[in-house]
């Protein structure tokens, strides 16, 4: 009976380090992964307002983006998918203000590395970054203060915790701005537009990613 004890406690003993190991593989793959933006789970919004005291919310339907095993993020934009609620002022805001015929993407970029790794599944963190934005052209530095929430081992959440402010100035659409101002027969356009957003990204080991001129990750798995 002493012998037999002693064997289940052998057993036992090899079968926990066996899943000591299988963890510790598990983290160091997740540490050398790439995640991919769950686009249906994602939001990206923007505000407007006209006429001084007119608000509306705004959102772009078609998102990618990756954060790559440095903790670099970046998410691309398709300014085609804007979408306003209204047929006409799509195609307006596409037209004239976006000018997608020669600028079809905006791309943002920050780094998030330290917080991916250093917050547990179920937990979140504050951070302020800098991140730079890409949009009609130009690319300026911006700062954000997010919220990067572990949802689980293979699912995490970076979200604005306050609106990002853009300046149109800064991207050369004021001229589009007019252009939209006058075109809807409006008194004023503010020129400055709060953007907030809700990505979730899922850790993956496989797939290729989308890559722009500069050769950065962008995109998801092949297939999903």
């Amino acid at each position: 009976m002493t012998r037999y004890i002693q064997r289940l406690a052998l057993l036992a003993s090899v079968l926990g380090l066996f899943t000591l190991m299988s963890a510790m593989g598990e983290t160091e793959t997740l540490d050398d992964a790439t995640w991919f933006l769950a686009s249906d789970a994602s939001s990206l919004n923007f505000i407007s307002v006209k006429n001084e005291d007119i608000g509306e919310t705004h959102a772009f339907q078609s998102l990618r983006g990756s954060i790559d095993p440095d903790g670099n993020a970046r998410l691309v934009v398709d300014l085609t998918s804007v979408e306003t609620g209204i047929d006409i002022r799509n195609q307006r805001m596409k037209e004239l203000f976006f000018e997608v015929g020669r600028y079809g993407e905006a791309s943002f970029f920050l780094k998030v590395a330290t917080a991916l790794k250093s917050i547990p599944p179920g937990a979140h963190e504050a951070v302020d970054v800098i991140g730079s934005l890409n949009l009609h052209g130009e690319t300026v530095a911006l700062e954000a203060s997010l919220i990067v929430n572990r949802l689980s081992e293979t699912r995490v959440a970076v979200s604005s915790l306050t609106p990002i402010l853009v300046h149109t100035e800064d991207f050369k659409l004021v001229e589009g701005l007019n252009r939209l101002r006058t075109i809807a027969g409006l008194d004023s356009i503010q020129p400055l537009v709060p953007v907030t957003f809700n990505l979730v990204f899922e850790a993956s080991e496989e797939g290729v990613m989308l890559r722009d001129l500069d050769g950065g990750a962008l995109g998801a798995p092949a297939g999903s």
